[in-house]
């Protein structure tokens, strides 16, 4: 829960610096802060997701032992 809603408020800042970008100077500059922000919204999503695998392997280990 804690990475989505992360990823949600970089999605609104980056969303909000849009807007302000409207003048092509500032637009320059959050240029590299946006990317760096997507960047980290993906990562953030693939550490999500290899947790839950991880979360799925260790259950299928604990079956098969059972078995």
């Amino acid at each position: 829960m804690k990475f989505k809603l992360e990823r949600i408020f970089k999605r609104l800042l980056i969303g909000l610096l849009f807007l302000l970008s409207i003048n092509s100077g500032f637009a320059i500059i959050c240029a590299s802060y946006v990317r760096s922000l997507k960047k980290d919204i993906h990562r953030s999503k693939i550490d999500e997701l290899n947790k839950k695998l991880a979360q799925k392997n260790s259950n299928i280990k604990i079956i098969d032992r059972d078995l």
